[in-house]
């Protein structure tokens, strides 16, 4: 835009340069042309002298001098025409550059404000991106961080799921530890109870040794036996403190073993808790490094999107491109065309000078043929008056010999006559016959537009066709009619104005037996109803004209058929019809002086004529633009064609009326007095001489409007509107057209025929009125005229409608019509409602595609809610079974720390206890020892006496000894077992009544568990298949090698029917393995019918669910189980849909 400010202000600065120029050479050339003017009429002046000088020797008259004054001033009239012309031209050429200058000026403050709104709209458009992009960025950024949430969180959910799996691994490992110490504690126990037996026996083998010693001393065969039992006691103590001292020596390894594997673990133990610092650490930076990687992962999504917007941008980028490439190029043509422009302007102006040369030749040319036309016209005048005076002896000789041959001449006159009229009337039968074909053939024609013109009226509807456009329409057609009509009417009333110049032609000296001939051909009423005509024919094209002119403005169109569409056009119409079928038969001219209604359809086509227009002249003289329009080419054309054809027929009225006046004055109807003798003896040579002189000026106005015609025909340059260059000319031809009418109204005022039958003047008054008022004026009008047809012969009228400036519609107009104007508008409002019709079926097509798309997205968009939904529940679920995992975690830390603190009371009882038996087992040693001493010193003193009755006792006592030991050991180990059970249950809790089904339930099979898990997986596979949306890959389906959309939905239903098999397969699998683990025969029925188990718990009450009914989903095989119909309330269908969803 700048750069078109600048070439803007650089026209202007070389326009005002051109301009100044222009003013320079178009000062050189006027003051040329005034010089050149003064030297031309220096040399006219001289050769004006010469020639008078030399006439004045020759023929000195006073017409050379008033030609040469009439040179004179029509030289000094082109000097000054042409000095007008140069002076207009010098102010177009100022108006037109301070136009281009203003405009120029305007159209650089234009853009100027155009550059600067388009500079701040730029600013503001650079302030919505910048803030459309941050809001963009900060959009995907904070979709980033809840897709890196969401991950984080999966991953979360994961590892919290494997760290459960590890607890309850540990949880089991710790049960079999504890099962395996319990079983370790039970046999130290057993071993204990054996030890515990050994002792007792040893301590019952000591009692009964004690009690035998005192008997030992009288029985000395049983002192062997004794001493017997000694060694064998003592060997084994002695065994028993090796086995004690092998299982010491045994346990002091096992101890060092322990201490040393204590320290290896405590050294591994270090290790593992640096490991597993070491694994936090790396697994907390592996989250981290996962985090960031979701991160990166939706800062590459929003990447992604950023540069899908940036190659859209970048698109509209190239296309903005492309389009400034255009405005460039298009300101490169406009600078070609200026340059051209001015190029042309510039030839134009050349060919202007040489044009201008040229006219300067031509005047020099034309002034010399007006000298050699001068000569010519002399010797012309010279052989006219030779003519004339020849014309008259061939008269005076026709004269004699008619008057000679008398009756024969008559006779062949008669018979010339009457073959002429035969002729005449085969050529009228002929013409009529083709006239009846035009007529048929333009019946057909009317028909046929009529019939079109209904179609198009009928076709165009009258919004657009308005009252308005009938009104312009009827009446241009009205002004045709009116016009053609006109001219037809004035064609005959021409043949008759030819009549009477034949007429005049063979002079006032030819008797009296043409003059009824003549009467009956013309009358004075056809001449006047010509007049009329003319004028109502030359109104009605001067108002077509306005219709058709390039330079008409709307207000004047509107004013200019609303001032026609009257009901006084219509009447004229009317009787124009009426008048032209009366024509037509016959009776309208010639009975136009015989009374009735046909001279009254005469008396109303002529009044009707009048004031129509009358009223025209007085509307237009009113108008605005009155004289503008009077001075324009074909109105100029239209009105001098008008006046010329009412000069005509003006003189010939005159010529018809004198001729009446004369037959009149000579017929017997005149009464037989002195004053009809005196009017017959000096009125009529009068009116011979006016007569003569009549018919002169008469073949001179019918050679005037034959001119006309040629000169004054209508063109297609006039409906541009140019002004007339005008005249007097123009001047004179209106003023003689209104003398010749004043005088004849004159002459019909004074010489009327009642007058004459009444004698109400006398033969002098007329005498004298008809010589100085009618034979008076004819002469000087004569002369008048004849001047004037020399100027017309010569161009006058040619100049006088020429346009002065050929202008290019600077006033705003178009340069056409307006009935154009509009007939285009309507074109164009018929073609835009077309172009909007088929825009409105593209763009309801385009509504219901985009309605389509719309119904899709919707869709989609619900399943995408829907999978939403579902992932939301999903991750509630799976925070929820989070957050019991972690309470259910914190439960098994509780109760491992608890287990851990009982086992470790409960191993230190197993330590006191066995310390105890340690030191029972010391004890006993050590009574062993004291027995066996005491046994040794009581079988020296006793061995003799005691012998028989110890050993009676010591197998009765043994025996029993033996019994009570064993019922001691039992009741013992009872004992033991009752408080173990006791301690087991005071620490895991009671464990009455499990049966085999719950234990079954508690703990599943391998099989059952593997066939949840599968169900797990297809369940997860199939939700995750229902929740995408099913699409059809358009880019395939389009490409010839690509599968249809029919193979795809093909391929779905494939899949679709696989899916359902592996369903019932996994059924079938999931009911045997429920089979085999004792499950009921309505579960594993429902499970392979597809029948999904379904309960109902209220918030508000804990109970137990109950069982509502069976759904059955899928098609699987048909059974003859009647299905039970539900009556459920609202809470209980929103359970139920909700549990069908889930």
């Amino acid at each position: 835009m700048k750069e078109a400010a600048a070439a803007n202000s650089d026209k202007i600065k070389l326009l005002e340069e051109q301009g100044l120029e222009q003013e320079k050479q178009i000062e050189e050339l006027a003051a040329g042309q005034e010089e050149q003017p003064l030297l031309g009429e220096d040399a006219d002046e001289e050769m004006r002298e010469g020639q008078v000088v030399e006439e004045r020797a020759l023929t000195p008259q006073e017409e050379l001098a008033q030609k040469v004054e009439f040179v004179r001033e029509e030289a000094e009239e082109h000097v000054r025409a042409v000095r007008a012309e140069l002076e207009d031209h010098i102010a177009e050429l100022q108006a037109e550059h301070d136009e281009q200058l203003d405009e120029l000026r305007l159209e650089n403050a234009t853009q100027a404000s155009e550059i600067k709104a388009l500079e701040a709209e730029v600013a503001q458009q650079k302030t919505r991106i910048a803030a459309f992009t941050a809001a963009e960025q900060k959009k995907a950024e904070e979709v980033a961080m809840a897709v890196a949430k969401s991950s984080s969180g999966a991953r979360k959910v994961e590892t919290l799921e494997k760290q459960l799996a590890e607890l309850q691994d540990m949880i089991e490992m710790m049960t079999l530890e504890k099962e395996t110490i319990e079983m370790d504690k039970e046999i130290a126990e057993e071993h204990a109870e054996e030890l515990q037996q050994e002792v007792e026996k040893l301590k019952a083998a000591m009692a009964l040794s004690a009690t035998t010693g005192s008997d030992s001393e009288g029985s000395s065969a049983s002192n062997g036996d004794l001493a017997d039992e000694n060694r064998k006691l003592r060997a084994a103590v002695k065994t028993l403190h090796e086995r004690a001292s092998e299982e010491k020596a045994d346990l002091s390894k096992k101890l060092r073993q322990a201490q040393r594997e204590n320290a290896e673990l405590v050294s591994l133990r270090e290790e593992v808790e640096e490991l597993t610092t070491k694994k936090n650490t790396l697994e907390s930076e592996a989250e981290e490094l996962k985090e960031m990687l979701d991160i990166a992962n939706a800062y590459e999504s929003m990447v992604e999107d950023l540069t899908e917007k940036n190659l859209t941008l970048g698109e509209k980028l190239a296309e903005l491109e492309t389009t400034v490439q255009s405005l460039e190029s298009l300101r490169e043509v406009d600078q070609e065309m200026e340059h051209q422009h001015t190029e042309y302007e510039a030839e134009l102006r050349a060919e202007i000078d040489s044009q201008r040369v040229s006219l300067q030749e031509l005047k020099q040319a034309a002034l010399d043929q007006k000298v050699v036309l001068e000569d010519k016209e002399r010797t012309i005048a010279r052989f006219r008056d030779l003519a004339h005076s020849h014309r008259e002896e061939i008269a005076q000789l026709k004269a004699k010999l008619r008057a000679e041959s008398g009756a024969v001449e008559s006779l062949k006159d008669t018979a010339h006559l009457a073959l002429n009229q035969t002729m005449g009337l085969r050529a009228l039968v002929a013409a009529a016959r083709e006239h009846e074909t035009e007529a048929a053939r333009q019946k057909i024609i009317a028909e046929q537009a009529r019939l079109e013109n209904s179609f198009l009226r009928a076709v165009i509807p009258n919004s657009i066709f308005s009252e308005t456009d009938q009104k312009v329409l009827r009446v241009r057609l009205t002004l045709g009619r009116i016009a053609g009509k006109s001219d037809i009417l004035l064609q005959h009333l021409k043949k008759d104005l030819d009549t009477v110049v034949q007429l005049s032609t063979s002079g006032p000296q030819e008797g009296e037996k043409d003059d009824g001939s003549y009467i009956a051909a013309v009358s004075v009423e056809q001449l006047v109803l010509g007049d009329k005509l003319a004028a109502v024919s030359s109104q009605a094209k001067e108002d077509l004209f306005m219709l058709e002119c390039h330079m008409t403005t709307e207000d004047e169109f509107s004013e200019g058929c609303s001032a026609l569409d009257t009901s006084q056009t219509a009447a004229l119409e009317s009787v124009l019809d009426s008048a032209l079928s009366a024509f037509s038969e016959g009776a309208l001219l010639n009975g136009s002086r015989g009374g009735g209604d046909v001279t009254s359809l005469y008396d109303r086509l002529v009044q009707t004529s009048d004031e129509w227009h009358a009223g025209r002249v007085t509307q237009i003289s009113s108008s605005v633009g009155a004289e503008s329009f009077g001075a324009r080419c074909a109105v100029v054309k239209l009105r001098a064609r008008k006046d010329v054809a009412k000069m005509a027929f003006s003189i010939s009225a005159m010529v018809t009326f004198l001729r009446e006046t004369k037959n009149l004055l000579a017929s017997p109807e005149m009464p037989d007095d002195a004053q009809t003798t005196a009017l017959r003896n000096e009125l009529i040579p009068v009116l011979d001489k006016c007569l003569g002189e009549l018919f002169s000026v008469l073949s001179v106005a019918q050679l005037f409007y034959r001119r006309a015609e040629i000169d004054l025909a209508a063109s297609d340059d006039d409906l541009d509107g140019l002004v007339a260059a005008g005249g007097e000319t123009v001047t004179s031809i209106q003023s003689y057209a209104k003398e010749a009418q004043s005088l004849a109204n004159a002459l019909q005022s004074q010489l009327a025929h009642d007058g004459l039958l009444e004698h109400t003047k006398s033969a002098n008054e007329l005498v004298q009125f008809t010589q100085q008022t009618v034979y008076d004026h004819t002469v000087a009008f004569k002369e008048k005229l004849s001047l004037l047809f020399k100027l017309v012969c010569r161009g006058a009228f040619t100049d006088a409608v020429a346009p002065r400036t050929r202008s290019e519609h600077g006033d705003g107009t178009s340069g056409r019509p307006q009935w154009r104007i509009r007939a285009q508008a309507i074109h164009q409002e018929l073609v835009d409602a077309s172009t909007l019709r088929s825009n409105l079926a593209e763009m309801t097509e385009l509504c219901n595609v985009l309605h389509q798309r719309i119904r899709d997205f919707e869709r989609a968009d619900s399943q995408h809610r829907v999978v939403a939904q579902k992932l939301e529940s999903h991750v509630l679920q799976l925070t929820e079974s989070v957050a019991a995992m972690t309470s259910e975690k914190s439960q098994l830390e509780t109760q491992l720390a608890k287990e851990r603190e009982q086992f470790d009371v409960a191993l230190d009882e197993s330590n006191k206890e066995k310390t105890l038996l340690n030191s029972l087992n010391r004890d006993l040693r050590k009574q062993l020892k004291r027995s066996s001493d005491a046994g040794n010193t009581a079988k020296t003193g006793n061995a003799s006496s005691g012998s028989g009755k110890g050993s009676a006792m010591s197998a009765a006592d043994a025996e029993a000894f033996r019994r009570a030991f064993q019922q001691l050991h039992n009741e013992l180990h009872t004992v033991r077992s009752t408080l173990a059970k006791e301690r087991l249950e005071k620490l895991l809790g009671s464990s009455a009544g499990p049966s085999a089904r719950p234990s079954v339930a508690a703990k599943p099979s391998d099989r059952l568990a593997s066939s949840l898990k599968e169900v797990a997986t297809f369940s997860r596979q199939a939700k995750a298949q229902l929740s995408m949306p099913r699409l059809v890959d358009l880019k395939r389906a389009a490409s010839p090698t690509g599968s249809s959309a029919h193979a795809q939905l093909m391929a779905e239903k494939l899949q679709q029917s696989r899916v359902q098999r592996d369903l019932a397969a996994l059924r079938e699998r999931v009911g045997a393995a429920m089979r085999e683990d004792g499950w009921g025969q309505d579960v594993t029925n429902a499970i392979t019918r597809g029948e999904s188990v379904f309960g109902w718990q209220p918030p508000e009450m804990e109970r137990p669910p109950v069982l509502l009914g069976r759904v059955k989903l899928g098609d699987s095989a048909a059974t003859n189980v009647q299905p039970v119909q539900l009556v459920l309330n609202q809470s209980e269908v929103k359970h139920l849909s909700q549990a069908l969803v889930c």
